[in-house]
């Protein structure tokens, strides 16, 4: 299975920082814990700089090392659909039997030079139809209510995360990778009680 994240590191993540590399980190050691085999990491970073900056490349769990803060640092703007495209364009070159992707903002698309939302919405439709796991987070930002405009008519793996419920919520959604890599069927949607974690409105 290879997993892809796509992080907004545009200059608003920079008070989110600290908070999301931390959860991208405990949602690796979920899966590292859980013995997966066979898992390739991707993991990389958008902003108007840099449409995709890949700092690790189908690194395995036997080989991951945690990320740290100072590795990336948030600045620019928000080119979403030019990530996505680019995103696409790594998961073809791999052709995975299985993958689930992690898609991460905190803001609208604002400076995309060559995707749109048209083209997001093919690239998440065909991902889909193979039976991908693909996962759209807002990072303090109503990304459920914006998502169709952004190119995702289907909002079943949107949700909105809270400050101080990132690590609940990529643990939530490692917990459905290691189901996705144990049956090969993606996880369908997010429960109420899974956008109820993400949202900190439950004490569990």
């Amino acid at each position: 299975m290879n997993i892809y994240f796509t992080v907004d590191r545009s200059g608003s993540m920079n008070s989110k920082w600290d908070e999301t590399i931390g959860a991208i980190n405990a949602y690796v050691s979920k899966l590292i814990n859980d013995k997966l085999q066979d898992v390739k990491i991707t993991v990389a970073f958008f902003d108007s700089g840099d449409s995709l900056e890949i700092t690790r490349r189908n690194i395995t769990l036997e080989n991951w090392t945690d990320m740290k803060t100072e590795d990336v640092t948030p600045r620019g703007m928000t080119p979403l659909h030019d990530a996505i495209l680019r995103t696409n364009e790594l998961i073809k070159s791999d052709s995975p039997q299985m993958a689930s992707v992690v898609i991460i903002t905190d803001g609208l698309e604002n400076c995309s030079q060559e995707g749109t939302a048209e083209t997001t919405k093919q690239i998440v439709s065909t991902l889909e139809k193979q039976e991908f796991d693909i996962n759209f987070l807002g990072a303090d930002f109503n990304v459920v209510s914006e998502s169709k405009d952004m190119g995702w008519v289907n909002k079943d793996k949107v949700i909105n995360m809270k400050k101080g419920n990132y690590d609940q919520t990529f643990m939530m959604i490692a917990t459905n990778a290691v189901l996705y890599n144990k049956t090969r069927s993606s996880v369908k949607s997010f429960s109420d009680h899974d956008r109820a974690l993400a949202s900190g409105s439950t004490s569990e």
